[in-house]
């Protein structure tokens, strides 16, 4: 994740379809109470907090884009040049309704590729440095990996995360959930993201 050191601010922001467990996601990460429903969320909601990492104070905030791909174009409204930088991008996919997960990845990367190139193409005019440090960045991340050149990375960080694991993991056939993960495997190898699965309903590490 990308930090922007002058300010020791990062920020996240979470995509996805509607009921993908964004919102659950998010009150996990602040510390809230999580609970099975919560409202729907609408057009853009913000939240921050703030932690301590070491012994520097960072903030943190939390954007939820809420309404599925009716409001995609209010990316813009995060993805700016000014907290490009230091912005991760969180695309929830919900595994307990596997059959649109494929769709569901490929049409937000597209999405995150546009709006964070738009981005990255100010920032150059303004700060052509902090351009060549994201890009050094990138370029570090995946030196050394076999496939290097065959992955067209999306210019800022990325992470898909499997929502809803453990109905997943209850629902489906073993080879329907070898396959999903195979393919959403290749399609963040491929777009340089990382990928993650889990619940809210498990348990914090003590």
């Amino acid at each position: 994740m990308v930090t922007n050191k002058s300010t020791n601010s990062k920020t996240l922001l979470f995509v996805g379809e509607k009921k993908s467990g964004k919102s659950q996601l998010i009150s996990r990460l602040l510390d809230q109470q999580t609970k099975d429903e919560l409202p729907s969320t609408l057009a853009l909601e913000y939240q921050s907090t703030v932690k301590l990492n070491g012994d520097k104070r960072v903030k943190t905030n939390v954007y939820e884009l809420g309404g599925g791909r009716n409001f995609s174009n209010l990316l813009e409204a995060v993805l700016t040049s000014g907290s490009i930088a230091s912005t991760t991008v969180c695309i929830v996919i919900d595994l307990s309704n596997p059959y649109n997960a494929i769709e569901t990845a490929v049409y937000w990367l597209e999405a995150i590729r546009k709006h964070s190139q738009a981005a990255l193409e100010t920032l150059n005019q303004t700060n052509p440095i902090e351009i060549a440090e994201m890009n050094q960045a990138m370029r570090e991340k995946w030196a050394n990996h076999v496939d290097r050149d065959k992955v067209n990375a999306v210019p800022i960080p990325v992470v898909i995360i499997g929502s809803k694991f453990d109905e997943y993991a209850k629902m489906f056939e073993p080879q329907l959930k070898k396959l999903l993960c195979m393919a959403l495997r290749f399609i963040a190898q491929n777009n340089g993201c990382d990928l993650v699965f889990g619940s809210v309903r498990e348990k914090k590490p003590s």
